[in-house]
């Protein structure tokens, strides 16, 4: 099922009202797991991907339950070893290859699975055989488990929730939106996220592959045009799925935890990680950093700030490379790993030389802001580039575009090009300015939707005419045939 068509908005449509219709917590979980079933099972195409599932699903409860008899450190590292190691060898990441002890060929080559959302059940089951281990975990049981784990607005690409957030929901099944103005700002982000999805992210995916298509001139104003949008192309796809399913969980009760802020305007890397994929970023800092930090720093306290510097580096190496198992996504994880590492020794010896009071001043000082966000920009579509395409074909598009540089004076004198780079100049101070005004606007915007906001007549207004929006340019796709554009991050 895609998420950008007719058919999930008229299933969103169909679970919230009949959850909202019926009385009583055991049969609104009913119907909420008949919902997670029926999302689930469009993602599954055959028989043999359902037998892997399940097997999946119920060897990770069975390796929860185990923790919470026990409470033993051994228990948990087996547990945790275990489940990492069926989620690589089942993701095929080469260089597993040479660590199981039967051909890697073997079984799954020739008769592939396909486990949606397997990425994201890895980082559940693991925050809650940490957090039971701890004592911290809600109580469970086999129905909550798999409700959890299989929640259709968190399943197939995150974000992910912590179970005591949903359990406390999934308990009550009665903080259900019954305000018209909360239901109808939770219907018009999903509706604003199918147009991210829809609209504008299929734009910028269309710009950037033909600017990307290697049967054309590698000019460099082609080659700028991939550098930058595929950032777009990513943001717009990925927050456009967030969108949605923060309103589909928000209509059921749910708080879907946020995933995205500005994270473009980031001024290092480090904060760019706290803007971007937020809850995944999160996860990565609670359940890996800080977990391996305080181990160094109980064990190495004279080492510790340089342990910090080695760890902020491993995590963010290792978010990168769980993108995918190629050495592209190697590449994005060092990169990334750098990044983190260099922005956090940084920041630490330019708070000891300036002080504290002249350490804030600079972080206040709005020029000094801009040029480390532009800095940061940069850097990150880099990194995006080699995240966006494989290696080879990155290297190509940066070398390329050396080579274009150094030949920018012979082709000054091609005045044919001139309108194009000047129009791309213009459009790149536009942009510029409008973030220097970022703030600004926020406020103007905020005005205006906080106004609209408090009149449901206007806010009824607006959620029709999106409605109608997106459903005309849905129905024309579907008359068209033309295919959905699909969700990025599904494929992690």
């Amino acid at each position: 099922m895609s998420l950008c068509s007719l058919t999930f908005l008229f299933f969103c449509m169909a679970v919230v009202a009949v959850v909202h219709f019926v009385r009583g917590r055991r049969l609104r979980q009913l119907l909420l797991a008949v919902a997670n079933g029926s999302f689930l099972v469009t993602f599954v195409p055959d028989r043999r991907s359902a037998v892997y599932f399940a097997i999946v699903l119920a060897g990770t409860y069975i390796a929860l339950f185990l923790v919470r008899l026990s409470r033993r450190g051994a228990v948990l590292a087996a547990a945790i070893l275990l489940t990492v190691l069926v989620f690589l060898y089942v993701k095929r990441f080469t260089f597993f290859a040479n660590w199981v002890p039967v051909p890697y060929e073997w079984d799954l080559d020739q008769h592939p699975v396909e486990l949606v959302g397997l990425s994201y059940m890895l980082f559940k089951l693991i925050h809650m055989l940490v957090d039971e281990w701890q004592g911290q975990l809600a109580p469970f049981n086999l129905w909550s488990y798999l409700n959890y784990q299989l929640a259709f607005f968190t399943l197939t690409a995150g974000p992910i929730q912590r179970y005591n957030d949903f359990q406390k929901s999934w308990q009550d099944m009665n903080a259900l939106p019954t305000d018209f103005r909360e239901s109808a700002l939770l219907w018009c982000r999903i509706l604003v996220g199918v147009l991210k999805i829809g609209v504008l992210g299929a734009w910028a995916q269309s710009i950037y592959l033909d600017a990307a298509n290697p049967q054309r001139p590698r000019e460099l104003s082609r080659l700028l045009v991939q550098f930058y949008m595929f950032p777009v192309y990513l943001y717009m796809n990925f927050s456009g799925y967030t969108d949605v399913m923060i309103g589909a969980g928000g209509l059921l009760g749910f708080k879907v935890p946020e995933n995205f802020n500005h994270p473009y305007l980031a001024r290092n890397v480090l904060e760019f990680w706290d803007r971007w994929h937020i809850s995944v970023s999160h996860w990565i800092r609670d359940y890996v950093f800080m977990t391996s930090y305080k181990a160094a720093a109980s064990n190495f306290p004279r080492v510790a700030r340089y342990a910090g510097y080695a760890l902020l580096f491993v995590a963010l190496f290792l978010a990168g490379v769980w993108h995918g198992t190629t050495e592209n996504f190697v590449v994005f994880g060092l990169l990334n790993g750098v990044g983190a590492a260099v922005a956090r020794m940084y920041g630490d010896g330019l708070r000891r030389l300036l002080g504290h009071k002249r350490f804030q001043a600079y972080l206040q000082n709005r020029l000094i802001r801009w040029i480390a966000v532009l800095i940061t920009l940069h850097f990150m579509c880099l990194s995006l580039l080699f995240f966006s395409t494989y290696y080879d074909q990155a290297m190509l598009v940066l070398t390329t575009a050396w080579s274009q540089v150094l030949e920018l004076r012979t082709s000054a004198a091609n005045h044919e090009r001139w309108p194009r780079g000047a129009l791309l100049l213009v459009a790149a101070a536009v942009l510029l300015a409008a973030l220097w005004k970022r703030e600004e606007m926020s406020s103007l915007l905020a005005g205006i939707f906080s106004g609209v906001a408090r009149r449901p007549a206007l806010v009824c207004t607006v959620l029709c005419a999106m409605t109608a929006l997106v459903v005309t340019i849905l129905f024309f796709d579907w008359t068209s045939q033309q295919n959905p554009p699909p969700v990025h991050y599904m494929a992690f």
